[in-house]
């Protein structure tokens, strides 16, 4: 009996071993991937002041870019929003998704130029995601995102895990400007 009580005094002991060992890796997995994130942002600072610094050299050679060229181009607003709605569909069909739903919102004059907004839905995995985001944001003519809402398909229907690496539903506008004398 005394044989048994103490195999089983080791095994509890074990046991509350491995727990406590399985607890501490939780603990610390957080700060882990906050060291994987850090790293990226460094990173991602570097380029930017890369950028920034390239972006310096180029005005003060007098080689920046002409502000218009950065904007949409079309005689009018219409031709423009279409142009607006081709550029969105390549950068999701390269990214390996599915657009839908395109909506062209009213322009509105700001200034010296035509705000052009456009929302439209996808459905693409989350590196997709990514790839079109990045090529709106960086790409030309200047293209900025002005809304997104982002659902997973199980958790569209009110079901699934937050985790799933399966398609997002994906809902955004973006926004682009026409310099005003094209978009009368």
């Amino acid at each position: 009996m005394a044989n048994n009580d103490r195999a089983g005094a080791l095994l509890a002991l074990a046991l509350l071993a491995l727990a406590l060992v399985g607890m501490a890796g939780l603990a610390v997995a957080p700060y882990l991937r906050l060291a994987v994130l850090g790293e990226e942002v460094a990173e991602s600072r570097q380029l930017l002041a890369g950028l920034q610094a390239r972006m310096a050299r180029q005005s003060a050679s007098g080689g920046g870019a002409d502000p218009a060229a950065l904007m949409l181009q079309g005689e009018t607003a219409g031709i423009a929003g279409a142009v607006l709605q081709r550029l969105v569909s390549e950068h999701v069909s390269a990214a390996g998704g599915q657009a839908s739903s395109f909506q062209l919102l009213p322009p509105r004059e700001a200034g010296g130029t035509t705000r052009l907004a456009l929302g439209f839905a996808m459905r693409i995995d989350i590196g997709g995601l990514r790839d079109v985001l990045h090529a709106i944001e960086t790409g030309e003519p200047l293209l900025f995102v002005d809304d997104i809402a982002i659902r997973t398909a199980g958790n569209a229907a009110g079901e699934g895990e937050g985790d799933a690496a399966g398609p997002l539903e994906v809902a955004m506008q973006v926004s682009s400007f026409l310099p005003k004398a094209g978009g009368q």
